[in-house]
């Protein structure tokens, strides 16, 4: 399979992926909080963010491996590459190393940070929660090792697929067992054996599919200094990232009640499956941006990349929260029942001020493709301090939903604002020519559906049925707007190409 297909069919499982982890989210998380009970699924978010946090410590070398495998692949530079990932996994093995050290000294310090919103039965369990996510954790490492020598090598159905493995085997697990014995430890236990498995599976197929011989033949130290710079502003960002995402629940954690925490992980759920479907698109096209980079493509030839991947998901992110807007409310009242009535406003705080990066968010693949992320990493720092100021200052005083203006506020001031001047300015990508292209006529096809949506809203509700029957019309007036205005030639071609090669083809065969 060449590498459009890998990329076109990739970003489909992506998708089918995403499909799948809404479905997990929508009906097993209830479940799980259900059979642990709000309080033990509250002290098992708490442990899990604090085990994410840590993670960081990995140096984001899963992302630095995925651009440098991809760097040798374009170039067909296959000794390099090997090298290069068997010196990846030594630094794996210094880091894990050094991470256990952490989590040795955090361990020791669970029941003085949660004296007083965890009782002596809720810290033991914290505790013991903590030991097998930093399992986890070590192990998953390596995974992202494995994960970017075979995105690098543009085999995204692989990759994609095997995830998708792990997502349907999760679910059938925890189905089965939490309806045996409902304990938390458990969940980690269901992760630990998945990423075994996953690890497994990724390795053989590197070394029989793939041919790669992971041997340190001699360590390059030039090559470990260069990598080494972009490993550490991914590190930086990777802090960025798990501030922005997980702070929240830690802080909530400590100022208010692990039950809060469980409200607030709602949102945060809801958001990360907002964010995903336009990172289904973004996580396949580094390998095709690093092609571009060593073809020496113009930047208006850059530009028409991140137009034509952001107008994809403009169509899916602009019609999300359109109709989360209309019928979102709905939705968690039915779903989750009028004591979550604040995961809609929380869910919509943090995805408002996101949807404009996210759209653009193949800027950030030319800049990893350019080694040029060091802005960015500076102005996410900023950001991760503003919003740990602000979270702390709004938890305080005006409750947990409040986290989410912290977020949202200094996710504004950074990636909308601060990122866009400087690919204007420092990187000469035309931003204006970018989101005139992205907005070009879809935007305009989601005013009709939405108004559709929420006058319906107004005049049925209540059950399943009415929701069910507003986001069919919403999608229906949608899906046409679309077809017969927004989609453009090469969307259309895209979408449709061999039914209307069919179609032609039959048209000429009666001619």
């Amino acid at each position: 399979m060449n590498d459009k297909k890998q990329v076109k069919y990739g970003a489909l499982l992506s998708y089918f992926l995403i499909i799948v982890n809404t479905v997990y989210g929508l009906i097993m998380t209830p479940y799980i909080v259900s059979s642990l009970g709000e309080g033990q699924y509250g002290v098992y978010k708490i442990v899990a963010s604090i085990s994410a946090s840590v993670a960081v410590l990995d140096l984001g070398l899963g992302s630095t491996c995925l651009r440098y495998v991809a760097k040798y692949n374009a170039a067909k530079e296959k000794a390099k590459t090997e090298k290069f990932v068997a010196m990846s996994l030594v630094q794996c093995a210094f880091i894990s190393a050094a991470i256990f050290i952490v989590c040795a000294v955090i361990y020791f310090l669970i029941p003085q940070m949660y004296a007083n919103t965890m009782t002596q039965q809720d810290i033991a369990l914290a505790k013991g929660l903590f030991i097998g996510l930093v399992i986890n954790m070590g192990l998953h490492i390596f995974e992202n090792i494995f994960q970017g020598v075979i995105a690098g090598h543009n085999k995204f159905t692989v990759s994609n697929s095997l995830k998708l493995g792990r997502v349907v085997i999760r679910i059938i697990l925890l189905y089965t067992v939490l309806a045996i014995y409902p304990s938390a430890k458990l969940l980690v236990g269901v992760d630990v054996f998945m990423t075994i498995i996953l690890l497994l599976c990724e390795l053989l197929y590197i070394k029989k599919a793939l041919g790669l011989k992971i041997r340190l033949r001699k360590w390059d130290n030039s090559v470990f200094r260069e990598s080494l710079k972009y490993s550490v502003l991914m590190f930086i960002q990777a802090i960025v990232d798990q501030i922005n995402t997980n702070v929240s629940n830690v802080i909530i954690g400590a100022f208010v009640s692990t039950v809060a925490v469980t409200i607030y992980s709602y949102g945060l759920q809801l958001f990360s499956m907002f964010g995903q479907l336009a990172m289904a698109v973004s996580s396949v096209i580094l390998p095709t941006i690093m092609k571009q980079i060593h073809n020496e493509a113009s930047n208006s030839e850059l530009e028409n990349t991140v137009i034509k991947v952001g107008r994809i998901q403009f169509m899916l992110l602009g019609a999300a929260i359109a109709g989360f807007v209309a019928v979102g409310r709905e939705f968690i009242l039915l779903w989750l029942g009028p004591n979550y009535s604040n995961v809609w406003i929380i869910s919509l705080i943090l995805m408002a001020p996101s949807m404009i990066a996210l759209v653009q968010n193949v800027c950030l693949a030319i800049l990893r493709a350019q080694n040029k992320m060091a802005f960015k990493t500076v102005a996410g720092s900023f950001m991760a301090v503003i919003n740990l100021i602000l979270t702390v200052i709004f938890v305080k005083n005006y409750g947990y939903v409040a986290a989410s203006y912290g977020t949202a506020i200094s996710f504004a001031l950074v990636n909308v604002i601060a990122m866009n001047i400087y690919y204007h300015r420092a990187i000469k990508l035309n931003v204006f020519r970018i989101f005139k292209g992205i907005f070009k006529r879809t935007a305009l096809c989601i005013i009709l559906p939405f108004a559709a949506a929420f006058f319906l809203s107004r005049v049925i509700s209540g059950s399943w049925l009415y929701l069910c029957i507003k986001i069919i019309v919403f999608l229906g007036i949608y899906g046409m707007c679309m077809l017969f205005y927004g989609f453009n030639d090469f969307e259309k071609e895209l979408l449709f190409g061999k039914l209307l090669s069919r179609f032609n083809k039959r048209k000429t065969l009666e001619e």
